[in-house]
Order: structure tokens, then sequence, then C-alpha cells
């Protein structure tokens, strides 16, 4: 059976270097932009928009996003981003030569509003 949804794509602007956490216990960085809402029901979502996989420290150092996210934000039920507050976060993991891998977030969150009437 078909289910409604809503479906948000979001447009970002962002600029990051982290090249400082980058060391020579480090084989690679994922990095992700993700947006997170409360519903109607008090249940937190966090959806990921964009993720990029970084080899280098000079990738590191220079991470741009200028367009529309690689991923839709979707919600579970048809009205449930209308006029929510959606936090968007930078994070990362470090993926290192040997251990564990370790979650890190990258800089303050972004609140937004969405909003209340949209196209469908």
């Amino acid at each position: 059976m078909w289910r409604k949804y809503d479906q948000a794509e979001l447009l970002t602007d962002l600029d990051a270097s982290l090249g400082e956490v980058w060391n020579w216990a480090t084989r690679m960085l994922f990095v992700y932009v993700k947006g997170s809402y409360i519903d109607t029901h008090g249940q937190s979502h966090e959806v990921v928009i964009w993720d990029q996989r970084v080899s280098s420290r000079e990738e590191a150092e220079a991470i741009v996003l200028t367009s529309a996210a690689k991923y839709p934000m979707r919600s579970l039920n048809l009205g449930e981003l209308e006029g929510k507050e959606v936090t968007i976060t930078l994070g990362y993991n470090i993926l290192p030569i040997g251990g564990l891998l370790k979650w890190r977030t990258a800089v303050e969150a972004v609140k937004t509003i969405m909003p209340q009437k949209y196209s469908t």
C-alpha cells in the first residue's frame, strides 16, 4: 500500500576544515550532515542529508558543500515536517588504522524552521 510522507530538499552552504583531527593513525574520515527533528508524538528523528569520505589531510582541510543535499529529508507521516524546527549538524567519524571508530560533532548545530505550507 502506498503511504504518503513529507519530503524536503534542503539547500546547504558549508565550509569546514577538519585537517586538525587528522594524524598519523587516521585512515579516513567519514563526514556527514544530519537534520534532526521531534515529531508530533515527541519522538526524535535524525536523517543524514549529505556525506563524504575523506582520505587525506588535504581533503579534510577543504570540505565544501554548496548545493542541494545529497539525500532528501523525509518524515514518516504527511504534514509532519510543516513548521517543525530542524537542527542541522556537521559530524564526522574517525576511522583509524587500528582501534575503535570515534564519533565527533564538528560544529555547533544550526536550527531552522520548516515552512508551514509547501508544494507537494
